[in-house]
């Protein structure tokens, strides 16, 4: 906790939660664009982690642009403005099957891979800004 109090820069580990990420869509069958995106989403925060922070005003404001993107898709069923319950979720709850009509949650798991996919793109593009690639 020192460390997240005192560093100019937070030492938030993306890398590992994307590797985790990885595991669990693997895991789930895979969706393809999903685990591309993950993995970029790896690489790019461990250029992150390597790199020198001259401006830790911008580094704080890439890492929180990153946090609101992967955060959401990783413990939330919905978007910010949707309550989930108060009890333990599985990661990615999104993207776990449900009850009902096969081709009813087959369309809502296709839109929670997209909402995946979009919020890890945005991951990516907000380490991209930031390491200048």
């Amino acid at each position: 906790v020192s460390r997240l109090l005192t560093e100019p820069v937070p030492p938030l580990d993306f890398a590992e939660t994307a590797r985790d990420l990885v595991r669990v869509l693997e895991e789930r069958g895979g969706v393809p664009l999903c685990v591309e995106r993950a993995r970029a989403l790896e690489a790019r925060a461990e250029r992150f982690a390597a790199a020198r922070h001259d401006d830790p005003a911008r580094a704080w404001e890439c890492l929180r642009r990153v946090s609101r993107a992967v955060v959401p898709v990783d413990y939330t069923l919905g978007d910010r403005f949707g309550h989930d319950p108060a009890l333990g979720q599985p990661p990615l709850p999104s993207l776990v099957g449900g009850d009902g009509d096969p081709r009813f949650v087959a369309t809502r798991l296709v839109r929670a891979a997209n909402r995946v996919a979009f919020a890890l793109r945005q991951a990516v593009d907000a380490y991209d800004d930031y390491l200048g690639a």
